[in-house]
């Protein structure tokens, strides 16, 4: 996703270094210029590109015409959530376990290969999907 923007981990990770360096969260949101490039080249909603153990971690908030298509959170390296809009029957839910996540939604990029540990149906017609991704190491200077 960096690449399709023509950005780099050591720039988005220098980024957030002059972000820390004025007392400001290790993170960029949404107005930062390179968070905004990253939303125009990909097309997804980016809306925060923060550092955590020693990672770069995305939320991505992606809207279809003035409703919320699907939200995705990563939180740790070994935690993330991805919300949706959907209806599906709680035995099918609870069979998702250990599955890819492009068996029950179908999102760009690495996404949709995070493994699914539980999905949780939710009264308003949202599915909570916490998934562990698989990451993409990269280091600096590559």
């Amino acid at each position: 996703m960096l690449e399709a923007a023509g950005l780099t981990v050591d720039i988005v990770d220098d980024a957030i270094g002059e972000q820390i360096a004025k007392g400001r969260p290790s993170a960029l949101r949404a107005g930062h210029p390179l968070v905004d490039r990253l939303r125009a080249e990909t097309g997804l909603g980016v809306v925060l590109v923060g550092r955590r153990y020693r990672r770069l971690m995305l939320e991505i908030e992606q809207p279809v015409e003035r409703e919320m298509r699907w939200i995705y959170r990563e939180h740790s390296p070994v935690r993330s959530d991805f919300l949706c809009r959907g209806k599906i029957p709680d035995t099918f839910a609870a069979g998702l376990g250990g599955e890819p996540l492009s068996r029950l939604a179908d999102p760009p990029w690495q996404i949709g290969t995070a493994i699914i540990e539980t999905v949780t149906v939710l009264h308003d017609g949202w599915l909570s999907v916490a998934i562990t991704p698989c990451w993409l190491d990269f280091k600096s200077g590559e």
